[in-house]
C-alpha cells in the first residue's frame, strides 16, 4: 500500500511539479480535527445518558412508561436531519448550526438510552463504550499514519456488498459461530471506513491534482 506523507502529500505522490499550499492544508487539518472532536463529544454524551438509563431505575421506568417520547424524538431527529441537509445556510450559520447539532445529539442519545432500557443495558452500554474507544483510536491513527487508504473505495464497496448478501444468507442459518464471524467482519469494515473517510476529508485525490476539500 502506498505511503502517504501528510507534511507534503502532493510531492510524495506526484513530484515537484505543483506545490500544495501549506496554510490551506493546515487549515484543512484543523477543520478535520474540529469535526472529529465534535463527533467524539456526541459519542461521550450518548454514553453518559445510556449510563444513567442503566444505573437509574427511576429514569428507566420513566422511559418505559413514556414510550411516546421515544417516537416523538425520532420524528424530531429526522426533522433536524432534513433541516441540516436541505438548508445549507442553517448548517453554516452560528449559532443555529450548533443549536441544531446539540438538539440532534440529545435526541439520538435519548433514543439509544431507551434501547438500553428495552434490551439489556449492559450489552448496549458496552457497545457504546467500545465504539467510542474504536472511533477515537482509529481517528488518531488515520490522522498520523503515512499509509494511503484513499484508494480503497472499490474494495470497501465490494466488502459492503458481500456483507449485505451474507446478512440475507444468515437469516436462514442459525449458527452462533457464523453470526460471530459476521459481527467481527462488520467491525473490521466500519473500522476501515472510519480511516478511509477521515483521509478523504483531509485530501481529495484526482488523477493529477491534490485538492483540499
Amino acid at each position: 500500500m502506498q505511503q502517504f506523507d501528510y507534511e507534503d502529500p502532493y510531492n510524495q505522490l506526484y513530484g515537484d511539479d505543483k506545490q500544495l499550499d501549506k496554510t490551506t492544508f493546515d487549515a484543512q487539518m484543523g477543520f478535520v480535527k474540529k469535526v472529529y472532536s465534535i463527533l467524539s463529544v456526541q459519542l461521550l454524551v450518548t454514553t453518559f445518558i445510556c449510563a444513567i438509563s442503566m444505573v437509574s431505575d427511576a429514569f428507566l421506568s420513566f422511559q418505559i412508561n413514556n414510550i411516546w417520547l421515544f417516537y416523538f424524538l425520532i420524528v424530531i431527529q429526522i426533522g433536524i436531519m432534513y433541516t441540516l441537509v436541505c438548508s445549507p445556510h442553517q448548517a453554516r450559520t452560528v449559532p443555529n448550526n450548533y443549536i441544531l447539532l446539540f438538539a440532534f445529539t440529545l435526541c439520538e442519545s435519548y433514543i439509544v438510552s431507551v434501547i438500553c432500557g428495552l434490551t439489556d443495558p449492559k450489552i448496549v452500554f458496552s457497545a457504546v463504550f467500545l465504539t467510542v474507544g474504536m472511533f477515537l483510536g482509529l481517528t488518531i491513527y488515520a490522522m498520523n499514519t503515512k499509509t494511503d487508504f484513499t484508494m480503497m473505495g472499490g474494495f470497501l464497496f465490494a466488502f459492503v456488498s458481500v456483507m449485505i448478501f451474507a446478512s440475507i444468507i444468515l437469516m436462514f442459518i442459525h449458527s452462533q459461530i457464523a453470526h460471530m464471524i459476521y459481527c467481527i467482519l462488520g467491525v473490521m469494515l466500519m473500522s476501515l471506513y472510519i480511516i478511509y473517510d477521515t483521509q478523504l476529508m483531509m485530501v481529495m485525490k484526482t488523477d493529477r491534482v491534490f485538492l483540499v476539500v
